[in-house]
């Protein structure tokens, strides 16, 4: 079901923090193995926060993630089962599907990205 809400504009702040979350993830993959890490659903709500004008793919989803396209469909399947994203219908293949931020997990991203910039906890 496409959620017909429209989210907020994401503040240009809070999209630069959520650019930096996942840069910084890319730069300790970089060192250490991901396997090590099992953050692939915090990842890809930055991810699509960081591009909420547009929804991702399923495979773009992965490219930018650095991750299996298979792990972004599971990620994306729980988080839609949590009201989080939005899987919309695709007559291409399962990789081809679009994600995108729902209403809800945009607030609540922003929210978030709120608290750690208040905080000051990224420097």
């Amino acid at each position: 079901m496409i959620e017909t809400t429209t989210l907020p504009a994401p503040s240009g702040a809070h999209q630069r923090l959520a650019r930096q979350m996942i840069e910084r993830r890319r730069l300790r993959a970089r060192f250490f193995d991901s396997q090590f890490f099992g953050e692939q659903g915090w990842d890809l709500l930055l991810l699509l926060f960081a591009h909420q004008s547009q929804p991702i793919s399923v495979d773009e989803a992965g490219e930018a993630l650095q991750s299996g396209a298979s792990t972004v469909m599971v990620m994306a399947r729980l988080l839609a089962s949590h009201g989080l994203v939005t899987l919309e219908d695709s007559l291409g293949r399962w990789d081809e599907i679009p994600i995108r931020l729902s209403a809800e997990g945009g607030r609540k991203v922003a929210d978030y990205l709120d608290q750690v910039d208040h905080a000051g906890l990224l420097g």
